[in-house]
């Protein structure tokens, strides 16, 4: 007969057990839902957007450390964050910084108004470039970087967001473009569709660069 250390053991490997293959089916439950709602696939549409402006910079990149660049870039945020409010949509922003530790680009970014991201170190194979990388078409990518992108987003059975492919709506590579692209601003909104405007065939007014 099993002595009571022995009921104990097993006791103990069959609820270990029966947690890892439930852990394994919500895992794979979790799998199926997120491939299921692919924008791309035959499936039921996200009900919604969550709009991000990225920015790319590196704290030893010469064009990043421009005196202008800090003022053009938060012209731009300060007026995505403001519009993005206006029309009632989701937003954030965040900073990727293309440098090898995070302590530099940490002490770089102190210069901006704090972001709702940050995104530090690994040099050039830093994720959230690589993902930047992976939406755009271009075969070179340099620093100063700004891009302002939408994705689809829902609420999955969990109460957690999720989200679809990210697509982008503008794009501005140089310091000269986003020194452009907020001149622009000061003479026009950067106006977003409402969310209750189904018409609008744009989702954001972007200027001839």
């Amino acid at each position: 007969m099993p002595s009571t250390s022995e009921y104990r053991k097993s006791g103990a490997w069959m609820l270990f057990a029966c947690a890892a293959i439930a852990a394994t089916a919500w895992g794979l439950g979790a799998i199926r839902a997120k491939d299921s709602r692919d924008p791309t696939a035959n499936s039921a549409p996200f009900s919604g957007f969550q709009y991000q402006l990225a920015f790319v910079g590196s704290s030893k990149c010469g064009v990043c450390n421009d005196p202008t660049l800090v003022p053009a870039v938060e012209r731009i945020r300060a007026e995505f964050a403001r519009q993005a409010t206006v029309a009632q949509q989701s937003h954030s922003d965040v900073a990727v910084m293309v440098d090898r530790t995070p302590g530099p680009a940490l002490r770089y970014l102190s210069r901006f108004s704090e972001f709702s991201e940050v995104d530090a170190g690994g040099y050039w194979q830093n994720p959230g470039l690589t993902h930047l990388r992976s939406l755009t078409t271009e075969r070179v990518l340099g620093t100063p970087m700004l891009f302002l992108l939408r994705r689809p987003s829902d609420t999955d059975v969990g109460g957690l967001t999720v989200f679809g492919r990210d697509t982008i709506l503008v794009g501005l590579i140089g310091l000269d473009e986003i020194r452009k692209y907020a001149a622009f601003l000061d003479s026009k909104q950067l106006t977003f569709r409402s969310s209750r405007d189904s018409t609008a065939k744009r989702d954001i007014t972007t200027p001839n660069l």
